[in-house]
């Protein structure tokens, strides 16, 4: 069965129990603009996950610089083998494990940059596991899931920006004044549109994220033998509805009786995003849609 894993909200790492795993967000290295782990508190996190019987995934997504690079060595030398995974976007992650051998740690996770099952096949013949983009339509996931396994964020809000810059910092430049808008979750509008889009600086950037949860359900069942890890992403969200949202899941890859509207009693403010978009992007869709103009 797929693993369902989840952000650490806190140290109680035994209130995760129908997680198989949980990922812990590196203070120093990675994007999560919530609850973050300083490097001296990895060991005990470390021995913790072993004690409860749960993995031990460290997050490093964020992008690193060239003057930070002996940072970012120094780091993994002291967590390398803290953890059973390691999360990453940035190829100087994949070059230190590639060093060290230790390929088969790595999951990547670039959010919106892999869509294919040529992406999927580089990641697994390295060793690695890959994390599937979920701004595809179902059809795009399917047909993917035909030749390779892969891992999906299922549910969370979906960060669909991200920038080394402070945005808000620099707005408030422009503006001449001063509201101290880091590290702080605030609403982004577009003058044209209705919807209220999240925004986040901290201190590895600015971040934008769907004005919904995204949420794939019904739908896992239909791939859930072709899914390593099930990923939930706990951004902007309490433990307590976090939990909730793992039981639901755990019941539904048990095959309980679990529905969509158990979920939507957690959090009623999610989408099923481009679940349910007709593709273009497939030969044949595309081929349709080309005879259809003609």
């Amino acid at each position: 069965m797929a693993k369902i894993i989840v952000d650490l909200l806190s140290s109680n790492i035994s209130k995760y129990q129908k997680a198989s795993g949980v990922v812990v967000n590196s203070k120093e290295f990675s994007c999560f603009p919530g609850k973050v782990f300083s490097e001296t508190e990895l060991l005990e996190i470390s021995e913790e996950c072993r004690k409860e019987k749960k993995l031990a995934i460290l997050n490093i997504d964020r992008l690193v610089e060239e003057h930070e690079l002996e940072e970012l060595k120094g780091y993994l030398d002291k967590v390398i083998h803290l953890f059973d995974y390691f999360i990453f976007s940035d190829m100087a992650v994949y070059a230190f494990f590639e060093e060290k051998k230790a390929l088969r740690k790595l999951v990547y996770d670039a959010k919106t940059i892999v869509a294919s099952s040529f992406d999927l096949d580089f990641y697994k013949k390295q060793g690695s596991k890959c994390f599937l983009n979920n701004e595809l339509s179902f059809e795009e996931i399917l047909e993917i899931a035909s030749k390779e396994k892969f891992s999906f964020e299922v549910y969370g809000y979906h960060q669909i920006f991200y920038s080394k810059r402070e945005l808000l910092s620099l707005y408030e430049d422009f503006k001449e004044e001063k509201w101290s808008l880091q590290n702080i979750h605030l609403l982004l509008k577009e003058e044209l549109r209705q919807d209220m889009y999240s925004i986040y600086q901290g201190r590895n950037g600015t971040f934008i994220y769907t004005p919904y949860i995204y949420a794939m359900f019904d739908e896992i069942l239909k791939i859930k033998n072709r899914l390593e890890f099930v990923r939930i992403n706990a951004t902007f969200l309490d433990e307590e509805n976090i939990l909730k949202v793992v039981n639901c899941y755990y019941h539904l890859l048990k095959g309980q009786k679990v529905s969509l509207d158990d979920l939507k009693r957690i959090n009623p403010n999610i989408s099923s995003g481009f679940l349910k978009n007709k593709s273009i992007l497939l030969k044949d869709s595309l081929l349709e849609r080309v005879m259809d103009d003609e």
